[in-house]
C-alpha cells in the first residue's frame, strides 16, 4: 500500500496564507497532518516557501516550531522569488536574498535530523526502486522509491552484483545503511 502523502501549504502563518490567497487555515493544515498519520501515512511530503513578503522572524520561528513538532519526513524548502505580474511581487516588505537563503538553510538543517531518523528506520527493509542508471564514481546503481521526488529527495544506491538492472526497471533492494539523504543497499534476487 502507498503510505506517502503530499500536503503543500507553503507556509504555516495564517496572515501570510490569507495574504497569498490560500483558502485554508493553519488549523486545517494541522488537522490534515494528524489525519494522515492516523490513516497510516508514514512518509509525508511538504513544500514550503521561506521569505515570502512580510515574513517576520516570529512567523519564521512559528514555522520552525511546527516542523519540529510534526516531524515531516520530506520537506522541499524553496526561497520566495517574485514573479513579474503577481500580487506577491508587488507587496511591500520584500525579504532580502541573504535572509531568505539563511532561512532555507535553517529549515534544511532542522529537516536533516528528521530525514536521518526516517532513513535509519528503513534499514533492513526491502524497497522497490526504479533504476535510473549507474553511478561510475560510486560504482553503484541508483534509483528512487515511490517516496522520492526528482531533484528534491535523495537516491537509493545499490550493488547489483551479477544481476545488473536496466534503466527504468523496478528492482527489490534490501536497505543496509544510509548516508545523508541517500539510502544504500543490495539488490535482491527476484522470486
Amino acid at each position: 500500500p502507498v503510505t506517502r502523502i503530499s500536503i503543500n501549504p507553503q507556509t504555516m502563518n495564517q496572515e501570510t496564507l490569507d495574504l497569498i490567497g490560500r483558502h485554508h487555515t493553519v488549523e486545517e493544515i494541522e488537522e490534515k497532518f494528524r489525519m494522515a498519520r492516523s490513516l497510516g501515512f508514514d512518509n509525508i511530503n511538504m513544500d514550503l516557501i521561506v521569505g515570502l513578503p512580510g515574513e517576520t522572524e516570529d512567523e519564521f520561528a512559528e514555522l520552525c516550531e511546527f516542523l519540529q513538532n510534526v516531524g515531516i519526513e520530506r520537506v522541499g524548502v524553496f526561497e520566495y522569488s517574485p514573479e513579474e505580474g503577481t500580487e506577491a511581487a508587488e507587496l511591500p516588505d520584500q525579504i532580502d536574498d541573504e535572509t531568505k537563503q539563511n532561512r532555507r538553510l535553517i529549515v534544511e538543517e532542522l529537516q536533516s535530523g528528521v530525514l536521518d531518523d526516517y532513513n535509519t528506520s528503513r534499514h533492513g527493509e526491502v524497497m522497490q526502486v526504479l533504476c535510473e542508471g549507474f553511478d561510475e564514481e560510486q560504482g553503484l546503481w541508483y534509483g528512487r522509491t515511490y517516496a522520492d521526488s526528482v531533484e528534491v529527495d535523495g537516491h537509493v544506491y545499490f550493488d547489483a552484483a551479477d544481476n545488473e538492472p536496466a534503466e527504468g526497471e523496478f528492482v527489490s533492494v534490501l536497505i543496509t545503511e544510509s548516508l545523508g539523504p541517500d539510502l544504500l543497499g543490495v539488490r535482491q534476487k527476484e522470486a
